[in-house]
This record gives structure tokens, sequence and C-alpha cells, in this order.
């Protein structure tokens, strides 16, 4: 098929076509996600549950076991896991590489509901969860402070704002930690229950029969049907002090003639500062396969709504995942932008003509925007590997190009006419272009193919470079021809009467610089080929020496990354006080306000109001910013390495430093790294399943 001819003969058509594959392209790019990382569709998930008061033995026998044996019917499981811990059951499912988890994870819960009428009563929270890399950590951490009192804002962040964050497009669910609730106090006198024949199990089983909404059925009247309903919950603690309890022999007495009732608040769990003042603490949770920065976007716009609502509550805005990955995301699509300048830059030294140099810059967004089409077609999002992929195509996006016109050039000195010379040189040229590109290609298309995480990750950089690549090799069949028997004339390319300003006497310096170190080369490749067993002596030399350097290169999965937080973990043993914690706490926040680039300090005491937090009142987590890497002179690694040796000395707490210099906010520690990238090392997982809870507390959850 003559691609070539038929573009120049049919320029409005081609035209047309570029302008629809710019339009799709540009819509395509506004509905392409954003992330950190592509979708790596782990095949890993996990079904938990919390029996409260239960040994693990007990767990084990009436929880985890029923869930074991249901959960082993699963499709295409590989291998399961079980732990048994006070009051949590934990099963880990394995399953084959390239399920479905998202129907994976829809038969798991249709496989526990089975088995729920069989548990005990007090079996709650069971949840089944997929594991997503990519919200290993929150999606946003909100601080809230305020001169009201503490029980005031608790009730406030509860009854009004947490609705208004959760109904965010893309928002799974937030928490509240550091917030202190009221509860109902009853103190019962064991004289007057004697006295009046009553006891404390009574009173408890009335308590709750009295405190419950029941369904009165409906009434038919005027043709119409009316549902009914018996409101007999508690709306006040006056009414409880006059409920009247029936006694043994047939009489009544009033609860507060048997009971001290009083309002109260619960024993506190966790706190949360923020530079030191006592706040509250919301961590926002996205859905899984959300767009993290536009879900980022809409909870920073229902903040500053809030804060206009609000204004005696201060909102500030403790982590927010979508800015690593717009700096991240932003500093690739530089480098590619960066990329195609210099690549038209250097491409107008070797031509010095204007119209040839425009052509080939045209085809570059062209060629992008072509990909962007196909993209979003295989479902490909935007992220670190996907743009890199494509910023990596972009220098070789002109080299089908270049090729082209420079063939049409030659044709056009030697006499044809701009048509026939764009033609005949395109048509030319077309089977070796095509080979070149292929070649290229098909060094990418294994990857797609590999298996395992390392084939997840990797595969959006292979397609989008075949996109690319596909693209340019489309660009330089049509576009380029058609373009160049328009805008190409002999003027150009006789390039005569040439003025002698600035710019032309730096390109003739460039030609003198260029056409010695061609001379030079010339004369090396004399010597090589005259020496061909020499030359072939120092490729090998030179071959072996870069095998032998690989070892001192050392090995890393993924690059480290400056992310601007560090993640401080204070775990007390358990069961310390909260006091104990708050006070170890401070004292790891007093040492870390000595480094010069720490900024702000954010810390939560207990309870981080994850669903999975076991911790309680023994672990502390301080969240330290440092900024920018732009705007310091150490790097993230030199800081945490300095924080380390100043809490070294603080007795009585084992403290871990997080420096989030790992893609996906993994912990250096070797637990999360087996966790992330070993699916069968299940005695490995045995080790660290005990504190497996604590690591999945911020997965994407899917709530039965």
């Amino acid at each position: 098929m003559n691609l070539p001819g038929l573009s120049i003969r049919r320029p409005v058509t081609i035209v047309m076509i570029i302008l629809v594959i710019t339009l799709f392209g540009s819509v395509s790019l506004t509905k392409l996600k954003m992330d950190l990382l592509p979708n790596l569709n782990m095949p890993m998930a996990v079904v938990t549950a919390k029996y409260a008061g239960a040994g693990p033995r007990e767990v084990e026998t009436l929880v985890t076991r029923p869930f074991e044996g249901v959960l082993t019917t699963v499709s295409n499981l590989k291998s399961i896991d079980t732990v048994s811990t006070n009051e949590y059951s934990l099963s880990i499912l394995y399953f084959n590489d390239g399920t479905d988890m998202n129907f994976a994870t829809l038969e798991m819960r249709e496989k526990v509901d089975l088995v729920k009428s069989y548990l005990p009563s007090g079996v709650q929270d069971i949840m089944v969860m997929r594991i997503d890399p990519n919200n290993f950590k929150s999606t946003m951490e909100i601080g809230i402070s305020s001169d009201m009192k503490l029980e005031d804002l608790t009730r406030l962040v509860e009854d009004q704002i947490m609705n208004k964050l959760q109904r965010v497009n893309g928002v799974a669910s937030v928490a509240i930690s550091g917030g202190v609730s009221e509860q109902v106090l009853i103190r019962l006198l064991p004289e007057k229950l004697q006295a009046y024949g009553l006891t404390e199990s009574q009173i408890a089983q009335y308590l709750m029969t009295e405190n419950l909404n029941i369904p009165a059925g409906n009434i038919e009247t005027s043709g119409m049907s009316i549902f009914l309903r018996t409101n007999g919950q508690f709306q006040s603690i006056e009414e409880i002090k006059n409920l009247a309890v029936p006694t043994a022999t047939g009489t009544v007495v009033i609860f507060k003639d048997i009971a001290d009732i009083s309002l109260a608040y619960k024993a506190k769990t966790s706190e949360s500062y923020i530079n030191g003042q006592l706040s509250l603490n919301l961590s926002v949770q996205k859905q899984s396969n959300a767009n993290t920065v536009l879900i980022c976007t809409g909870v920073r716009d229902e903040l500053k709504k809030l804060e206009t609502t609000y204004p005696n509550v201060k909102f500030k805005v403790i982590y927010d995942g979508s800015v690593y990955i717009k700096d991240a995301i932003n500093s690739v699509s530089d480098s590619a932008i960066q990329g195609a300048i210099l690549a038209v830059f250097i491409l107008y030294l070797f031509l010095r003509n204007t119209r040839a140099t425009l052509i080939i810059a045209l085809s570059i967004p062209v060629s992008i925007v072509t990909t962007f089409v196909l993209m979003f077609l295989f479902g490909i999002n935007l992220n670190l590997i996907s743009l890199a992929g494509l910023a990596l195509g972009v220098g070789m996006l002109v080299d089908n190009s270049i090729v082209v016109l420079e063939n049409i050039y030659r044709y056009r000195h030697e006499g044809l006419s701009i048509r026939e010379a764009a033609e005949v040189g395109a048509k030319e040229i077309m089977l070796a272009i095509s080979a070149s590109t292929l070649t290229s290609v098909i060094v990418f298309i294994p990857i797609i193919f590999i298996s395992g995480i390392t084939g997840k990750i990797f595969k959006e950089m292979a397609l989008t470079i075949t996109f690319s690549l596909m693209a340019s090799l489309l660009i330089a069949m049509t576009f380029i021809p058609m373009a160049a028997s328009k805008m190409l004339s002999i003027e150009y390319v006789s390039q005569e009467k040439k003025r002698k300003n600035l710019i032309s006497r730096i390109l003739d310096l460039w030609e003198s610089f260029y056409q010695k170190v061609k001379g030079g080369y010339e004369r090396l490749l004399k010597v090589c080929i005259n020496r061909r067993f020499t030359t072939m002596l120092i490729a090998f030399l030179i071959f072996a020496a870069s095998l032998l350097s690989i070892p001192m290169m050392g090995f890393e999965y993924f690059p480290a990354m400056d992310e601007g937080v560090i993640t401080v973990d204070v775990l007390l043993p358990k069961g310390s006080a909260l006091n104990e914690t708050h006070a170890i706490a401070f004292q790891v926040q007093e040492q870390i306000r000595k480094i010069p680039e720490v900024r702000d300090i954010y810390i939560t005491v207990g309870n981080g109001g994850f669903v999975l937090d076991r911790s309680t009142t023994e672990k502390a987590t301080l969240n330290v910013n440092i900024g920018s890497v732009k705007e310091r002179r150490r790097k993230i690694r030199q800081i945490s390495d300095d924080i380390r040796n100043r809490v070294a000395t603080i007795p009585g707490a084992k403290i871990t430093i997080e420096d989030n210099s790992k893609v996906m906010g993994f912990s250096i520690e070797s637990k999360a790294v087996d966790i992330r990238v070993s699916g069968d090392d299940i005695q490995e997982l045995k080790r660290v399943s005990s504190d497996l809870l604590g690591i999945v507390q911020s997965l994407s959850l899917i709530h039965i």
C-alpha cells in the first residue's frame, strides 16, 4: 500500500485525520488516571475479623477455622495462611498470577457470608481486603485544631465534617483519631439490688430490650400503605434515670434509685498533636483504582468550604499523597519536553533548514497525542512507569521522520519536483523504517509477557514505548511526505543567498567543528579496519570490565525517592499506658526539633484511627515534614540517619525510622520488602504475620 503517495494526493484528508487524532488524544489525556505506580493487581487478599475478649485458641477454633474451611474453595487460590491472635483472626490468601482480584474478593465475600450465621455473636468487623500498593498509605492526613473544648470539637467533626469529606468523589473512608466521646456511665448500687432482688445481668438485659427501635407493621388507609415503627431508643440521660424497672415481687422501681447514672467521657485511646498543639487527626482513604490527584484536589476544595463555614476551626493538611505524585510526574513530563526541544535543536544544527525542522517538530506532538489515545484504549494510566516509557520514546519518535525527510531532501537535490521527491523518497525508505521500528518494538514486546510483579510494573512502559514507536512510524509514512510536499520549497532546499547573521556564523562554526569530528572518525575507522584483531581485543576487554563492574554497582528493586516526609514509629511494651507513650513521643519530638530541616511534626499517640490498628495505647507515630528536596541540602536518608542517632539514647521504647525513600511507602525493614516481593514464602510470612495487621491498616478496604 502506497501510504506516502496517498497522503500527498489527499492532504486535506490527512490533515483532518491528524486533527481528529489530536482531539481524541486531548480528551484521552483528561480521562487518564494519575497515580504514582501502575495498577499492579497483586494476587493477595486478606480476611480479618475481631472477636472481642477472646484468646488465640478461641479465635482459632471459633473464627479462623470456619473461615479457612470456606476460603479454601475460592477459585484460583494458590495457598492460604492463617494467624490467630488475641481478639483477631487473619487469613492471608495467595492467588495465581493474573487473577482478577475484584472478582476474587467478591467470591471471598460470598464464601464468608456462608459461615456468618455459624460464628459467635461477638464476632465483628469482618472485612475482605485486596492489597493495593498504591494505598499502603493514607491518601491524605488532615489535622484539625480549635480553641473550643476537645469534646465539642470531636462532636463537631464527627457529626458535620467527616460526612462532608466522605462525600468527595473517590473517598472510601475517613477515620478520626485523637478525639474523645461521651458515654453513659451506670454504677449499680449492690445493696439496693439485693433489697429488690435484682442482679446485674437482669438489669443489663432489661436495658437492652428497652433501648430498641422495632418495626410495627403497616396500616392500609385511603389507598396508601403507612409503615409504623416503635421508637424505643433512649433520647436523653433523664429517660434512663426515670426508667421503671420491674422487680421479682411484681413491683417496679425507678432506675435512678438503684444506680448512679451520669455522662462521662470514654477512656482516651489516642491523642493527636500538630507541632505540640492538641488536635484531631483525620485519615482519608481512597477507593481502589480511584484517581489520587483528583481525590486530593476534591478534599482540598471541600476543606476551603469548611474553613469558610467554621471560621473558628483550623484545618491543616499533614500529608497529601498527590503532591509527590504530581511532582514526580511533572519531573518526568518536563524531561520529556526538554528532550523533544533538544531533539529539534540538534536536528536544526544538522539540517540548517527552518521548514524542515518545523516538519519534524510537528511530528513529535502528533505522535505523542496518538500515544495518549492508545494508552486510554488499553487502560494505561499516567504514572512514573508509563511516562518514563513515553520520555524514552520521545527521542526515538523523530528517527523515522528524519530518515524520511533526509531521503526526500536527496531526491529534491537530484532535480525531482517537490511532490515527486516527497513520494519517491518516502516510498523508497518505507520498508527500511518499518523494519527499523519493528526491531525496536520487538525488544519491548517480551516484557509484556513477563509474569510476576516485575512484568506488571514494566508492562506499561513496554506498551507505551511500543505505542509511541508505531505512532511515529505511521506519522513518518503519512504526515511527513504530505507536509514536505507542501512546506519545503526550492529556496529552502538549495539554501541560496543565506544571510551571514549571528545565527549563520554560529552554525558555520558548528559545521566546521562537525567536519573535524567527521574527519577524525574516518581516520579512527581506517585504523580499526587495518588492525582488526587489536580492535576486537579492546572491545572484548571493555565488555569484560563492564561485567565485572556489575557487582560493585549494587541492586535495588526501585530507586530511592525523596517524598519529604519521615515517619518515626515509637513502640512501647505491650499494655503501656497512654501517658507513658505520650511522654516518650514528646521526648522524641524534642530531639527531632533540633534538626534544622524540620518544618512540622505531627504526632498520633495510640490508635491511629484505622480499622485494624491494634496498637492502642502503646504506640506513637510522628510524621516529620522536612520540605521539598529542592529546598534543602541534605537528602532524606541523611536526615533519617540524623534522627536515628539522636533518638538512639531514649530508653524504654523501640523506635523505627521510615524515610519513605522507597516507592509505595514501604518500610526499609525487611518484613515490608518480603511482603511486597514474595508471595510464596509462607514460612517467612509466618514470622512477620503477627505484625501484618498493622501493615494492612492502610490497604484498600472492601467492607462486607
